[in-house]
This record gives C-alpha cells, sequence and structure tokens, in this order.
C-alpha cells in the first residue's frame, strides 16, 4: 500500500513538472510574440513618421509654388502697367507729331504768304524752315523707333511671364496631386495598420481564452 502511495505521489509530481514545464514554455512564446509585435510596431511608427516627413515636404514645396506664383502674377500685372503706359506715351508722341506737322504746315503757309513780297528773305526763311523741318523729321524718326523697341521688349516680357506662370501653374498641380495620392497612401497604410492591429489584438484573446 506504501508502495501503490509513493507510485501515485510520483505520478502527481510527473505531471505536476509537466504542467509546469507546458506553462513555462507558454510564457517565453509569449514574451517572444509581445517582442516581435513591439519591434513591428517600432517599425510601423517609423513608417507613420517618414510619411509624415514627407507630407511636410510636400506642403512646403506647394507653399513655395504658391509664393512664386503671387511674385509672377504681381509682376505680369507691373508689366502690364508698363506696357499701357508706354501706349499712352505712343499716343503723346502721335498728339506731339500731329502738332509738329501742324506748325510745319502753318509755317509752310506762312512762306508761300510771304514768298510774293520778299523772296530773297522768303529763301532763306525756307532754307531755316527746311533745316528745322530735316530736324523735326529725325527726332520724330529716332522717337518711334526708340518707341517701337520698348514696345518689343515689353511684349517679349509680357509672353516669357505668361509662360513661366503657366509653367508654375502645371508644377503646383502636379505637387497638388502628389500630395493627394500621399495622402490617400497615408490613410490607407493607417487603415491596413489599425485593422492589423484589432486582428492581432482579437487573436490574441482568442488564445488566451482557449
Amino acid at each position: 500500500q506504501d508502495a501503490q502511495k509513493s507510485t501515485l505521489m510520483d505520478m502527481e509530481i510527473a505531471d505536476y513538472e509537466r504542467l509546469v514545464k507546458e506553462l513555462n514554455q507558454k510564457i517565453t512564446d509569449k514574451d517572444s510574440r509581445i517582442d516581435d509585435l513591439e519591434h513591428e510596431t517600432g517599425i510601423q511608427k517609423q513608417k507613420q513618421e517618414t510619411l509624415q516627413e514627407e507630407i511636410k515636404v510636400l506642403q512646403s514645396t506647394m507653399q513655395q509654388d504658391e509664393e512664386r506664383n503671387a511674385k509672377i502674377k504681381q509682376l505680369l500685372v507691373k508689366t502690364k502697367k508698363e506696357l499701357a503706359d508706354s501706349k499712352q506715351a505712343e499716343n503723346d508722341h502721335l498728339m506731339l507729331q500731329a502738332s509738329l506737322k501742324g506748325e510745319l504746315e502753318a509755317s509752310q503757309q506762312q512762306v508761300e504768304a510771304y514768298k510774293a513780297r520778299n523772296f530773297t528773305f522768303l529763301l532763306i526763311q525756307v532754307a531755316v524752315l527746311t533745316s528745322e523741318k530735316h530736324k523735326v523729321q529725325e527726332q520724330l524718326r529716332t522717337s518711334s523707333e526708340q518707341h517701337q523697341r520698348t514696345m518689343s521688349a515689353c511684349q517679349q516680357k509680357i509672353a516669357t511671364l505668361q509662360e513661366e506662370c503657366r509653367a508654375a501653374q502645371a508644377e503646383q498641380a502636379s505637387v497638388t496631386s502628389e500630395f493627394e495620392s500621399y495622402k490617400v497612401r497615408v490613410h490607407n497604410v493607417l487603415k491596413q495598420q489599425k485593422n492589423k492591429s484589432a486582428s492581432r489584438t482579437e487573436s490574441e484573446g482568442a488564445k488566451q481564452e482557449r
């Protein structure tokens, strides 16, 4: 009977040791799983931080593009004003030209009126007026050429600024599209992480209940 009791005790001790061993193994497996989850969580956090940095860079690029577009628009407005001023100067030039032509015609009429009374004197006056006429015509020609050069330069400048403005708008649209794409990708990544975390939590809870 004592031998039978001893055998039963040995069996119970063996069962207890096996149970303790199994529990220790489960604890070890749990600790290893926790370490894996913590490592994966750190990787996901690092990915989130990287995505946030990329978003900040894109936002900064968009702001710089908007500021550059604003400057180009201001410069375009300024150039248009310069062109308007140049056109006004052209109108003033034409008015001055008309005035000078009127004065010249009046002088020529005076020459015709005085020609009959003093031919020699009038010849001198005609020579003087002709010389003045040539000077005025030369001034008008020089002024007209200078005005044409100014108009051409202004128009070229406007065309260049308009092209730069279109290029900047296209670049801004591209950056905006890229930014929206990044937002969607970040949202999907965060959503996948959230679903994966919830799935793991449910799985761990189910294992603990078993």
